[in-house]
């Protein structure tokens, strides 16, 4: 039969419980440390960045052409057509009457 020291087993215990404690704390910690502000920092901004450039490209896109083709359809119909039609009827109706004659644009 061996006989055990009693420091040797009570130094093992100690390593065994509060050391590898310890270390296994420190692990712990850098992963939830590190990873978590990996993912914090790292894929929120890679989300984020998916989102802000999904937003801007629709704004730009769609919103932006949206508006354009607001702009565009009120250009071509109220100032060609509106104003024209004025300007057509001013000179149709006004001068022409007005003159007596008949007004030939050239």
């Amino acid at each position: 039969m061996v006989c055990l020291n009693p420091t040797t087993t009570h130094i093992d215990t100690h390593i065994d419980t509060h050391i590898d404690d310890h270390i296994d704390d420190h692990i712990d910690n850098y992963i939830d440390d590190h990873f978590d502000t990996l993912i914090d920092n790292h894929f929120d901004n890679h989300i984020d960045n998916h989102i802000d450039n999904h937003i801007d490209n629709y704004i730009d896109n769609h919103i932006d052409n949206h508006i354009d083709n607001h702009i565009d359809n009120y250009i071509d119909n109220y100032i060609d057509n509106h104003i024209y039609n004025h300007i057509d009827n001013y000179i149709d109706n006004y001068v022409v009457q007005k003159n007596g004659k008949t007004l030939v644009l050239v």
